[in-house]
C-alpha cells in the first residue's frame, strides 16, 4: 500500500510540476531530479535571442568557437555571433562550401575596417610631414614628434570634438566632431605656419620658396605641391597642372579620404573618368574626386537601408508566390496534355543522342515519337501510328528512328532532333505530381506530350493565319488534339500546358519574317498575343475544358540574341517582347532563359533539352498543381544613387542572389563555364556605354553597379546583351530543388568530348532560376 501512496505522491509531484512548467511566469523553475528546469515563458524569455535570430532567417550562437564547431548546415546559412568576449568576432556569418565566412557588409567587420584604414593612413602621416618639416623649418605641433598610441581619448573644445587619436605627449594626431568632420592638426598648424611664412611673400598662386627655406624646388607631398590661392582655397596641395588634392578654407582642412580599397590607392590626372583630379586603385575604380571644385567620392552603402529593402522584396515575393491561383485549369483529367510549340529548340534540333529511353511514370506521346516530322504538309503526322505509346525520346532523321550506330555516323554540327524537351518536362511534372499526391503510380492521371513546331519559322508562318507561306502548321496542333481526343476515348482529357519555343528568326536581322517587317518589340508582341489568344481558345475549344491551359513561354537569347531592331532601336527587342507580353496576358507566364543550359552554340545539347525541361516541369508544378504565382529572376526597381553608382533590386525566387557560371557551349572553339567580368551588367546613356567597373551583390535581392563616366540622360541597364556577353549572364537564385534526371556524358552514343564537365557528369542538374535577359531604364520599377 505503501508504494501505492508514493507512487501517486510522485504523480502528484510530477503533476505539479508540469503545471509549473507549463503556467509558471519568466521566473519560475522547478527542481525535477536535481535539474533545474525553467517554464515555458522562462526558456522563451531566455533565449528570445537566439528565437529572433532564428526567425529573420539566422542561426545564433553565444561564441565564434561555437559557431565554428558546427558543420551539419545547409549552404547559405546566415549566423550571427552575439556573446563573444573577442569583440571582433562578433556579428554576421555565411556558410558556404563547409566553411564559415564572416560578412564583408557586418557592422563590426566594416567598423573594423575602417579603422585599420585610418590607422594606416594615420601613421604615415607623422614621418611624411616631419620630414618635410625638417627641410623646412617648420616644426611639429608641441616640438615633439606624433606617434600614434592604441587608446582613444574623448577631447572637449571649442570644435566640439568627440573623438581624438593623440601621441605620448598627448597631443592630437586625428580629431573627429560631432557633425563627423575630420580634422588633422599638424596639417592645420602647418597651412597656419606656410599662411604666416608667406604673407609677405605670395606673387601670383606658387610659393616663392626661398621664404620656405627649401632646397631643390616646392615642399611635396606624395606628388603634390602646396599653393596658394586655387579654386577658392586658402592653401591646397595640387599636382603639376594645378588639380587639387586637398586643401584649407576658412581655418577648416578640405581633405577627401579614400574609399575602402584592398590595393593602394595611385593619383591620376585625367579626363577618362571626367574629373579634374581623381584617386583609383590599380583597376581604375575611382574612390574620389574633384570636378570643377566639387568633390564627388564613393559612399558606403547603407547597410541598414540594404537589409530593410531586402526583407521587402523577399516578403513581397513570398506574398506573390503563396497568393493561390485557379485561372488555369489543373492536372485533373485523366489525360492531362503538354503541347509544345515553336522552332528549332522547340524539335530538339542537334539534340542528338537521345537520352530519355524508358518511361517510368506512365507517361504517354502520340506516335513513336514525340514530334510530327512532316514539314511540307498541312497534316499532324507522327512517326508511326496516332496511338498512345509510352513517352520516350528518340533520335529522328525524317521519319526514321535511329539506331546507336547510325547516330554514330552524324557529322558533328548536324541539327538532326534528338532529346526532346518535353520529356524531361513531362517526367519531372508528374514525379512532382505523384510526391504530392502521396503516391509513386498515379494511373488516374495520366501526362501526355505532343510536339508540333519546326525549325527555322517566324512567328507569322507558326500562326493560325500564315501570310508568309502556303502551308499551315497552325493545323498540326489541332490535329494533334484531336489524335489526343480520340484516344482518350470516353475518358476525360484537356490540355493543361502550351509551351512556346520561338523568336529567333525574328530575332535575325539577316533573315526577316517573309511577310514584311516584324523586327521590333511591339510587332512581335503583338503577333504572341494574337497567337496565344488563338491556341488557348482553341485547346478549350476541342477538348471542352471551362478553364484555359497554362501558356508557358521562355526566353529567347544566348547566341540568338540582337541588341538592336530592324529600325536600330537599342533594347533586346524579341526578349524584351516576351517578358512584357507575360506581363500584359493573364494565363501567360515567363519561365526563363534559354542561355544557361548546355548547347551545341545555340541549339541545346542532349543534357540541355533535359536539363531545360525538368526546369519547365517544376515550374509546371508550382502554377498548375500547386495554383502558384510564378514570376522568372528579373528586375522589379532601377535606382541611381549618386553619379557613378546604380541599384537594382530583383525578384528572387530562391534567395540570396548568386553569381554563377553558365553553360556556353560551341563544337568548333569548345565549351566553357564562364564568369563574365561584370557578370553580364551593362549600362548606356545618351553619349553610349559608360563602361563598368564594378558589379556586386550587396544583399539577398539587389545588386549594385558602378559606372566608369558619370550617368548622364537616359540612362539603362542592360543584362546579357548579345555585344559584351553573346546574350548569356551570371546572375541567378539558390533554388536547390533536385531535378529528375542527373547529367549523362555518353561518348559511346556520339557525345561530343567538350560535354565532359566534371562539374555536371553523374550528377543532378541544377535548378537554379537565372535572370531574364532584361533592357530597363533608370527608375524601372515593377509591383509584381
Amino acid at each position: 500500500m505503501s508504494q501505492i501512496y508514493d507512487l501517486v505522491s510522485k504523480l502528484q509531484e510530477s503533476i505539479d510540476n508540469l503545471d509549473a512548467i507549463i503556467e509558471g511566469d519568466e521566473s519560475t523553475t522547478v527542481n525535477i531530479s536535481g535539474v533545474k528546469k525553467g517554464s515555458i515563458d522562462k526558456r522563451i524569455k531566455d533565449h528570445f535571442s537566439e528565437l529572433r535570430a532564428l526567425l529573420s532567417g539566422r542561426v545564433s550562437f553565444r561564441t565564434r568557437a561555437e559557431l565554428l564547431s558546427t558543420w551539419d548546415l545547409p549552404n547559405n546559412t546566415l549566423a550571427e555571433v552575439w556573446g563573444d568576449n573577442e569583440k571582433t568576432n562578433n556579428g554576421l556569418y555565411g556558410f558556404e562550401d563547409n566553411s564559415w565566412t564572416k560578412s564583408k557588409y557586418d557592422h563590426v567587420s566594416l567598423i573594423n575596417e575602417q579603422l585599420v584604414t585610418i590607422d594606416t593612413q594615420i601613421t604615415g602621416i607623422p614621418n611624411l610631414v616631419n620630414q618635410t618639416l625638417e627641410s623646412s623649418g617648420i616644426v611639429s605641433d608641441g616640438g615633439s614628434p606624433l606617434v600614434i598610441v592604441d587608446a582613444v581619448n574623448l577631447l572637449k573644445n571649442e570644435d566640439k570634438i568627440q573623438t581624438a587619436y593623440l601621441d605620448n605627449n598627448d597631443y592630437a594626431a586625428l580629431m573627429f566632431t560631432e557633425k563627423g568632420d575630420v580634422i588633422i592638426p599638424i596639417l592645420r598648424n602647418l597651412f597656419s605656419d606656410i599662411r604666416t611664412l608667406t604673407s609677405q611673400s605670395i606673387s601670383g598662386d606658387r610659393i616663392d620658396t626661398k621664404v620656405m627655406n627649401v632646397s631643390g624646388g616646392d615642399i611635396a607631398l606624395n606628388g603634390l605641391n602646396i599653393i596658394n590661392g586655387n579654386a577658392n582655397y586658402d592653401v591646397a596641395f595640387v599636382d603639376d597642372n594645378g588639380n587639387v588634392g586637398f586643401g584649407y578654407i576658412n581655418g577648416e582642412l578640405v581633405t577627401p579620404a579614400p574609399a575602402e580599397t584592398d590595393v593602394e590607392a595611385q593619383l591620376f590626372d585625367t579626363d577618362e573618368y571626367n574629373y579634374d583630379f581623381a584617386v583609383t586603385d590599380e583597376n581604375g575604380n575611382v574612390s574620389f574626386g574633384v570636378k570643377n571644385g566639387k568633390l564627388f567620392k564613393d559612399t558606403t552603402d547603407d547597410i541598414a537601408a540594404i537589409q530593410t529593402r531586402d526583407a521587402q522584396n523577399i516578403s513581397n515575393s513570398l506574398a506573390f508566390s503563396a497568393a493561390k491561383n485557379h485561372e488555369f485549369a489543373g492536372s485533373t483529367f485523366k489525360y492531362n496534355t503538354f503541347v509544345v510549340a515553336g522552332q528549332s529548340l522547340s524539335v530538339g534540333a542537334e539534340g542528338w543522342p537521345h537520352l530519355s529511353r524508358n518511361q517510368n511514370l506512365g507517361n504517354l506521346m502520340i506516335g513513336d515519337d514525340t514530334r510530327q516530322y512532316t514539314t511540307t504538309a498541312d497534316a499532324y503526322a507522327p512517326v508511326g501510328q496516332l496511338v498512345f505509346k509510352p513517352l520516350v525520346a528518340n533520335t529522328v532523321y525524317g521519319s526514321s528512328l535511329l539506331t546507336d550506330a547510325e547516330i554514330l555516323n552524324i557529322v558533328p554540327g548536324t541539327g538532326t532532333r534528338g532529346e526532346h524537351v518535353g520529356v524531361g518536362m513531362v517526367n519531372m511534372a508528374k514525379s512532382l505530381f505523384n510526391q504530392w499526391r502521396n503516391t509513386e503510380d498515379d494511373t488516374d492521371h495520366v501526362f501526355v506530350n505532343v510536339g508540333v513546331g519546326q525549325g527555322g519559322r517566324n512567328i507569322t508562318q507558326l500562326s493560325k493565319i500564315n501570310t508568309s507561306d502556303a502551308i499551315n502548321r497552325y493545323n498540326w496542333f489541332l490535329e494533334a488534339l484531336d489524335a489526343v481526343s480520340a484516344n482518350a476515348a470516353s475518358e476525360s482529357w484537356g490540355v493543361t500546358a502550351i509551351l512556346w519555343m520561338q523568336g529567333e528568326d525574328d530575332y535575325h536581322s539577316d533573315n526577316p519574317p517573309l511577310d514584311g517587317p516584324i523586327l521590333t518589340k511591339l510587332g512581335y508582341k503583338a503577333a504572341l498575343k494574337i497567337l496565344h489568344n488563338d491556341m488557348v481558345i482553341d485547346a478549350a475549344l476541342k477538348s471542352g475544358q471551362p478553364k484555359q491551359p497554362v501558356f508557358l513561354t521562355y526566353q529567347t537569347g544566348a547566341k540568338f540574341t540582337r541588341d538592336l531592331d530592324e529600325n536600330g532601336n537599342p533594347g533586346l527587342y524579341i526578349g524584351m517582347a516576351q517578358l512584357e507580353f507575360t506581363d500584359e496576358t493573364p494565363g501567360a507566364v515567363m519561365a526563363g532563359p534559354i542561355y544557361p543550359y548546355s548547347d551545341k552554340g545555340g541549339h541545346l545539347d542532349a543534357n540541355g533539352y533535359r536539363w531545360y525541361g525538368q526546369k519547365l516541369g517544376q515550374i509546371y508544378h508550382k502554377v498548375v498543381t500547386l495554383r502558384e504565382q510564378w514570376q522568372p529572376l528579373r528586375p522589379i526597381k532601377i535606382t541611381q544613387v549618386n553619379d557613378n553608382t546604380l541599384h537594382v533590386d530583383f525578384h528572387v525566387p530562391s534567395p540570396p542572389l548568386v553569381f554563377k557560371a553558365p553553360y556556353i557551349g560551341d563544337y568548333y572553339q569548345g565549351s566553357e563555364l564562364k564568369i563574365y567580368a561584370n557578370k553580364g551588367f551593362s549600362v548606356s546613356d545618351d553619349t553610349g556605354p559608360l563602361g563598368i567597373y564594378s558589379v556586386e551583390i550587396i544583399g539577398q535581392t539587389i545588386v549594385s553597379i558602378k559606372t566608369i563616366k558619370p550617368i548622364g540622360a537616359n540612362p539603362h541597364v542592360w543584362y546579357a546583351d548579345a555585344e559584351n556577353y553573346r546574350g548569356n549572364g551570371n546572375l541567378c537564385d539558390s533554388d536547390h530543388t533536385i531535378s529528375l534526371d542527373k547529367y549523362e556524358y555518353r561518348p559511346e552514343w556520339g557525345m561530343y568530348e567538350t560535354a565532359n564537365k566534371e562539374e555536371f557528369v553523374n550528377k543532378h542538374y541544377p535548378l537554379e532560376n537565372w535572370c531574364v535577359a532584361f533592357y530597363c531604364p533608370v527608375g524601372y520599377e515593377l509591383t509584381i
